[in-house]
């Protein structure tokens, strides 16, 4: 019987098991994480509008390993041996017939003065951090906003900073506070994400237009308690949040395994590590070849899991794998009462907004928290 090792219990990893096993892979899977739960993080933006608690969005794994004939391994990886087919973990070496790397990324060094400003989207206690100094303002100026890895502008987390704006921006509305607040979008990174193409650009600009939130599209130097600095502008800013780039596990560079400057694992349209049929990655902690610019990470995690499950079960039972990545790709971004869906590839690309699409978002998420915390 082969043996599946799954480095991370993230949404990536939890959406490999899953597939797997529909895929009706009997081969013995083994996760490898320091606790056997999933941080439901799109649940941290939700928290805005003070419709979460943490054990909302944290759920315990165990049930949904026992259901799916999963072994957990409590243990962080340290390194890997590609060439012996091994992890390394600070418990002891795990052998594996075939791998997923779904660990996530980190965060790469912040810009000078980064100790001013707050990363909501880092973990619940700076979320919170976050909501109990936007409730002690009364008014005053915002900033929000997102940078790239200092050495690969492509190395970001633009999507879920997205949702973070138009979350505020929505609570502040329905607070009747909104025009108190002059809030501004400050990324340098902004057409990066939105794939250099004109039209999605231009309607993200005219939304913040409608919705009175100014862009700053140049180099931040440096933060401050009082705001940030360009080359040529000074911001000021009563509370910022902002996120940094993305960087990969601290092991990768040693890893055997192609990486980028920032960290993050190379692979090919198939969610393969570059020169390792049986390696594949999924979530966050790969740059994949045909989606250099990234899904929404949310969706990213569910599809590159769902890819590499079903190549490797392809593989092991002797046949070609053919799934992949395809050109185009969806999201919908958040905004608490009202939500967009963004279209990006190379035949579409255009931006709809209607609430019908917050119905649609509400019933993914129902259906993504289901699948592991009601499991049979």
């Amino acid at each position: 019987m082969s043996h599946i090792v799954i480095i991370g219990s993230g949404l990536a990893g939890c959406a490999t098991v899953r597939a797997l096993r529909q895929q009706g892979c009997d081969a013995s899977i083994t996760v490898i994480s320091p606790e056997p739960s999933l941080f439901y993080y799109p649940g941290l933006l939700r928290s805005l509008a003070e419709m979460r608690v943490e054990d909302s969005v944290l759920i315990n794994l165990t049930r949904f390993f026992e259901d799916q004939d999963v072994d957990h391994f409590a243990a962080s990886v340290t390194g890997l041996s590609p060439e012996a087919s091994v992890v390394k973990t600070d418990v002891t070496d795990v052998g594996y017939d075939y791998l997923v790397i779904a660990s996530g990324s980190q965060y790469s060094p912040g810009i000078v003065g980064s100790e001013h400003v707050i990363n909501p989207l880092k973990s619940w206690s700076e979320m919170m951090r976050y909501q109990r100094a936007l409730n002690e303002l009364e008014g005053g100026s915002l900033v929000i906003g997102f940078g790239a890895h200092p050495k690969d502008p492509l190395a970001f987390q633009g999507g879920p900073v997205f949702d973070l704006l138009f979350a505020i921006d929505s609570r502040l509305r329905n607070q009747r506070q909104r025009r108190s607040y002059d809030i501004t979008f400050a990324s340098p990174n902004l057409k990066h994400e939105l794939r250099f193409v004109d039209e999605p650009f231009d309607n993200l600009l005219s939304q913040f237009k409608r919705n009175h939130i100014h862009f700053l599209g140049e180099e931040i130097v440096s933060f401050d308690r009082d705001g940030l600095d360009t080359p040529h502008t000074r911001v000021p800013s009563n509370l910022t949040a902002f996120v940094p780039g993305l960087s990969g596990p601290e092991w990768a560079a040693s890893s055997g395994l192609k990486v980028t400057v920032s960290g993050l694992f190379e692979t090919n349209s198939a969610c393969q590590a570059v020169g390792h049929e049986n390696i594949y990655v999924a979530g966050d902690a790969g740059r994949f070849s045909d989606r250099p610019m990234k899904l929404t990470q949310y969706y990213l995690a569910d599809l590159t899991g769902e890819i590499a499950a079903h190549n490797i079960a392809a593989l092991d039972r002797g046949k070609t794998p053919v799934a992949a990545l395809s050109s185009d790709e969806h999201g919908i971004t958040e905004s608490v009462d009202n939500n967009s869906l963004i279209c990006r590839g190379k035949q579409r690309n255009y931006i709809r907004r209607g609430v019908p699409l917050t119905w649609s978002r509400n019933l993914m998420e129902w259906q993504t928290l289901r699948r592991y915390k009601n499991v049979s």
